[in-house]
């Protein structure tokens, strides 16, 4: 969980896990992050941020395998 000033948002690990060094004519993979602002929903105690980030690890499939 990131903290933002008084926001609390999720913050997701990049697609793929590792960055790999680029070879001679290969493209380097770039890392992608996605954040859930979740300020909202916390405040009026409709969700629990901590079980929701562990749904997200759960359930998020990255290169076929969950769990990353």
């Amino acid at each position: 969980m990131a903290q933002v000033g008084t926001e609390r948002c999720v913050t997701m690990p990049p697609k793929g896990g590792k960055m790999v060094a680029a070879t001679k004519g290969q493209k380097s993979k770039t890392a992608t992050t996605f954040t859930i602002d979740c300020t909202k929903p916390v405040e009026d105690k409709i969700m629990d941020i901590a079980q929701f980030e562990k749904f997200l690890l759960d359930r998020i499939k990255i290169d076929g395998k969950t769990g990353n």
